[in-house]
């Protein structure tokens, strides 16, 4: 006969199991949400300089949670716009919470400011954390051959941007937005079709140049966006951020616009 084994209880002294941990002696609540315990007032709150979105505490753009206030790690400093900058200025802060360089041959991650542009279209289909970007006077001898027509190449979850003859790079994320917008495309095929997505881009450009870009003509209410080829989502996505800049000439017609942003949506765009 099986004899069970009762379970030993523990008189240990101890804080509630019910969201409750032990903090310089004292028993406190676990906050949630990205709030903190304010030990004077007995309760929850967001840090200092953060604000209350959707039931989580946010701090400004590109600043994290330092001390209990939002502000910028050791080797970075505040703008008056209220946004990181680095001390060495051929380097910008990235989402990987440091400073990388510009021009670097292991590539930089996006910028806090790249990634929300990027968040506009995409949402959260990205794992943005994954994505380099690799232009300028870091660039490789791989990179210098994907880019030798003048084009940006994503390449796996690597961006490559060209160079101007000087090596300085083409790609100002400030002024190119919406050529980074196409190239988070192909990052987005990538990391959901995998290979096959090299071998659809690939095929398009042997076989049809830059007519694989071209879309106008197919655009119609019953396509959804899987039925376009991987140049032709990027430029769908290139174009509509375009028009939502402003900036697209001539601007998309009110048809066009309505079956983009349908097509985006049901593709789990736009949220």
């Amino acid at each position: 006969m099986q004899v069970k084994k009762d379970k030993l209880l523990s008189n240990a002294c101890g804080c509630p199991p019910d969201g409750h941990k032990p903090v310089n002696g004292k028993c406190e609540p676990v906050c949630l949400g990205g709030k903190i315990w304010n030990a004077a007032l007995r309760q929850c709150e967001c840090p200092e300089g953060a604000t209350l979105v959707e039931g989580k505490c946010q701090c400004p753009l590109g600043q994290i949670v330092v001390d209990k206030k939002c502000g910028c790690p050791a080797d970075q400093t505040l703008t008056a716009e209220g946004k990181r900058a680095c001390a060495d200025k051929d380097k910008v802060p990235t989402i990987a919470e440091k400073c990388e360089p510009k021009d670097s041959k292991e590539g930089r991650s996006l910028t806090f400011e790249e990634m929300e542009t990027a968040k506009k279209i995409f949402g959260d289909t990205i794992d943005y954390n994954k994505v380099k970007i690799i232009t300028g006077k870091g660039m490789t001898f791989w990179g210098k051959i994907l880019t030798l027509t003048g084009s940006a190449v994503t390449w796996g979850n690597t961006i490559y941007f060209p160079n101007n003859k000087d090596g300085s790079s083409q790609y100002d994320s400030k002024l190119n937005a919406d050529w980074l917008m196409h190239e988070m495309t192909h990052i987005y095929q990538r990391q959901n079709d995998g290979l096959l997505y090299i071998l659809k881009a690939i095929w398009e450009h042997l076989t049809k140049g830059d007519a694989a870009y071209e879309y106008q003509n197919a655009l119609a209410s019953d396509k959804v966006f899987k039925d376009f080829g991987v140049e032709q989502q990027a430029a769908i996505v290139q174009d509509y951020y375009l028009d939502l800049l402003g900036k697209k000439d001539p601007p998309l017609t009110s048809e066009q616009k309505e079956i983009m942003e349908k097509m985006l949506r049901d593709a789990g765009f736009l949220k």
